[in-house]
């Protein structure tokens, strides 16, 4: 990994004729972040279609269980909402829904990213896809309910990282959706977190508005980023 390094420091030294100064400045970072990435074991995806492939085969599972003749309405919450709306932008019929429940997608970030870890992220994502970062969330970020926020803090399978490969697969996702939105053209009920720190309510209304067939739009108003585990449930 420190060859990796050396090189994009070489490449910032006679390819961009960055100051020394300011190369020097960019080597004290990327140690700090190696130095905290070798501490992680987080997997990487390598393609956002990792996930619609999983997708696929949720529902090929649940159609072995009960047929193909039941309705098939989708829900999907943040990340989740987002892995919905991008295959759908790019062929509405993939999983033949009847419709779509989408809370609080995670359409654009509202949490506020320094500068270093989004040009980590775009530095990293093709050498060094794995490198894991703070993503700075909390559980009073998710819910205000005392218990959820116990066993949120508590989980072993959620963790508080994220990969450079999965944040820059996952700003493309935003983009393909946010351009392909037309395309959508079947019924969909948005229920969104006003209070979301998380994920940008503002661009999810933009998104839900531009939708083929108009969307239900409901705002919680106040409620963070995990509506459906608040305390206004």
């Amino acid at each position: 990994m420190q060859a990796l390094v050396d090189r994009y420091l070489q490449h910032l030294a006679s390819e961009r004729r960055l100051s020394p100064h300011t190369v020097e400045a960019y080597r004290r970072d990327l140690v700090l972040l190696v130095a905290y990435s070798d501490q992680q074991s987080l997997p990487d995806i390598g393609h956002w279609r990792e996930y619609g492939q999983d997708v696929d085969a949720a529902w090929a599972e649940a159609q072995r269980l009960v047929g193909a003749d039941l309705p098939r309405v989708q829900f999907a919450h943040s990340n989740g909402a987002l892995i919905t709306l991008e295959a759908l932008a790019e062929n509405p019929r993939r999983w033949n829904l009847a419709g779509a429940i989408i809370s609080s997608p995670f359409l654009a970030l509202r949490l506020p990213v320094p500068a270093i870890k989004r040009w980590a992220a775009q530095a990293a994502s093709r050498v060094w896809p794995s490198l894991s970062m703070p993503n700075e969330l909390t559980p009073a970020m998710l819910t205000r309910d005392p218990e959820r926020q116990a066993a949120r803090a508590t989980d072993t399978l959620s963790n508080n990282n994220a990969t450079a490969r999965w944040f820059t697969e996952a700003s493309a996702a935003q983009a393909r959706v946010r351009a392909g939105a037309n395309r959508i053209d079947l019924p969909t009920l948005w229920v969104v977190s006003d209070g979301d720190q998380i994920a940008d309510p503002a661009v999810a209304k933009t998104v839900a508005s531009a939708l083929a067939t108009p969307a239900r739009y409901l705002g919680l108003a106040g409620v963070p980023h995990e509506g459906f585990n608040d305390t206004a449930r």
